[in-house]
């Protein structure tokens, strides 16, 4: 079976209309593709104004007549977050699907992933949650989340090279969700396994000529890495759900949907005091 072939077997989504962060590519993109596939009308949202542009146009030549909205979201500009979430109040979604992040940035910009892939998630989730308490929340984390360290994610931080600091960041994305299943939102928590196109996006040109080369034998593209991020928006998907690929390590496949986990309140509790001390820095 193939990823158009998975969709005609997903219920219409004629009539719902969803909010999709960080789609002008890789996961977010599909996403967006598989939901209008579905009839849904669709707000995209990401920090770059001219890829909205050219991803609204791709998107409306493969869709003509497609309900596409663009919005611009810059997680790690709390300014941007603000003037985001009160542009959205008096819009109508049905669900909502937390999906920017950054993987690889720079050097020398330390701390980066984790203020856009957890304060960002948190402080836009914050302002969503209160304008659509009925909306389903999907949050997107990691196969690659990483725990921090007894004493805190401050401490795991401080000498975190930029593959642990993504790793801590989509642990946090996760403990968010936990949050918000405790506040009593819609909320599920869904990962895409590994897609090629978005785990060596900040590699060299030539790391990522030898990546996506290596990978294609292991992982799958995010047209298929993205479908979890759909089947979390399903009603059919009961709340506290989570939705990872069905293949040997959760690596690659088509979405399996399994019953929440025990969740982590104590640890839970430590990031979110600690997402409000960075919040207050910024």
């Amino acid at each position: 079976m193939n990823v158009i072939e998975y969709d005609q077997k997903l219920p219409s989504l004629e009539g719902k209309r969803y909010l999709v962060t960080g789609s002008t590519s890789g996961l977010g993109f599909e996403c967006v593709r598989h939901l209008l596939r579905l009839k849904a009308a669709v707000i995209l949202a990401s920090r770059n104004a001219d890829k909205l542009e050219k991803a609204k146009t791709a998107l409306l030549s493969e869709f003509p007549g497609g309900d596409i909205e663009t919005k611009i979201l810059d997680q790690a500009d709390r300014c941007s977050v603000d003037f985001f979430v009160g542009s959205m109040d008096g819009e109508r979604l049905d669900g909502i699907v937390y999906n920017a992040g950054i993987y690889f940035p720079s050097a020398g910009h330390k701390g980066l992933t984790f203020r856009t892939n957890a304060l960002g998630t948190y402080l836009v989730f914050g302002g969503l949650k209160n304008l659509y308490p009925a909306a389903r929340h999907v949050f997107v984390g990691s196969i690659m989340a990483m725990r921090p360290s007894r004493k805190g994610f401050a401490h795991s931080l401080e000498k975190a090279g930029r593959q642990k600091e993504y790793g801590l960041s989509k642990e946090a994305v996760e403990l968010v969700y936990e949050q918000a299943l405790e506040e009593g939102i819609d909320a599920v928590y869904v990962h895409p396994g590994i897609a090629k196109t978005s785990i060596i996006r900040g590699f060299a040109p030539f790391m990522k000529k030898i990546g996506n080369a290596f990978l294609y034998l292991f992982v799958h593209h995010s047209d298929k890495a993205s479908l979890t991020e759909v089947v979390g928006l399903l009603d059919a998907t009961p709340k506290g759900s989570r939705v990872y690929p069905r293949g040997l390590f959760q690596i690659s496949g088509f979405p399996k949907v399994a019953p929440e986990k025990k969740r982590h309140g104590e640890l839970r509790q430590a990031l979110i005091g600690y997402l409000e001390e960075l919040n207050l820095q910024a």
